[in-house]
């Protein structure tokens, strides 16, 4: 297994930006996200969320050649607004998720780069700068399945895990990566990181936060699933064409753990959702016309929750 690393030449253009990007504040209509999110403060006798945990399908992105140096000979003037979209999860601390623990799937579409379309990704944002993972049995095409597993073990202390399921690979092959947070002799934030699985174990290595910011706790204040649409560069930049094609986000028994002093508690399966999550659309204002570009819709059917955009769709 190699060390993960951020994506070379053109996806480390993309991965400048935030991977898994959150809103300023829970709001339900965004420009840049589809999901739900839940607030431990919404349920009093639950405590903190301890654990979330998703089961993502990799989404189909559109391809354009403009975008694809082996087309062009050369990186597009916008390469940092490539297409991709993130599947993602996270656990929170502040209502607005000011502090996040996020993991999860970043699909593209880089035809003639690389034989893959997705990678693992994963942050403690926004003091440390997104990390991916890229081995050769851990990669990802459309169709592909991956679930995703955050833990908070201590404030300073994370495990996350991901295990890749392939429809025509019997085979599960996982990897867990532990994050530890500390502060440096200089007093910035550092993280000490190791990977583990696919038959080895990578030595740790070190991760330099922000300099001259707080070193971050971990806490479990919210949990979020979401779809992120970094196909939008901005109201400020010219917007592609075409957009990436959504596909569902399944959860399992809604993929919560929550610890209220007395242990941990896995979140019950017959969670009512009104008024006790949030949902929220992507939309889109051109020329002061409102365009729905994701819609979120949640229920609960035998412990399964299924979150996913109106219809498969391609512009």
């Amino acid at each position: 297994m190699h060390r993960p690393w951020i994506l070379n030449q053109l996806l480390s253009f993309v991965l400048l930006a935030l991977v898994c990007p959150f809103p300023a504040q829970g709001t339900k209509t965004r420009k840049d996200l589809c999901g739900v999110s839940m607030h431990a403060r919404d349920f009093p006798d639950r405590g903190s969320f301890s654990a979330v945990e998703a089961t993502f399908t990799v989404p189909q992105v559109a391809y354009d050649p403009i975008y694809d140096p082996a087309v062009t000979g050369k990186h597009h003037q916008n390469a940092s607004y490539f297409p991709y979209v993130n599947n993602c999860v996270a656990l929170c601390c502040g209502d607005d998720c000011s502090t996040r623990l996020s993991a999860g799937v970043q699909a593209f579409s880089l035809a003639g780069v690389d034989s893959f379309t997705a990678s693992i990704v994963f942050q403690i944002g926004p003091v440390f700068a997104p990390e991916t993972i890229r081995d050769e049995r851990f990669q990802f095409n459309s169709s592909d399945t991956v679930w995703v597993r955050l833990e908070i073990l201590q404030p300073q202390l994370a495990r996350i895990t991901f295990t890749k399921f392939q429809q025509s690979d019997s085979t599960n092959h996982t990897i867990r990566v532990e994050i530890g947070i500390a502060q440096s002799p200089e007093g910035d934030p550092i993280a000490s990181i190791s990977t583990s699985g696919l038959g080895q174990q990578d030595k740790p290595w070190l991760s330099r936060g922000e300099q001259g910011v707080p070193t971050p706790s971990l806490c479990g204040d919210s949990a979020w699933w979401y779809v992120s649409d970094m196909f939008d560069a901005g109201e400020s930049a010219e917007r592609p064409e075409r957009l990436p094609r959504f596909s569902p986000v399944l959860i399992a028994n809604h993929g919560l753990e929550a610890s209220n002093g007395q242990g941990t508690i896995s979140w019950p399966s017959n969670l009512v959702w009104s008024g006790e999550a949030r949902f929220w659309n992507m939309v889109r204002d051109e020329g002061g016309k409102t365009e729905e570009l994701c819609r979120i819709r949640g229920f609960v059917d035998s412990g399964m929750t299924l979150v996913q955009s109106s219809n498969p769709w391609m512009v």
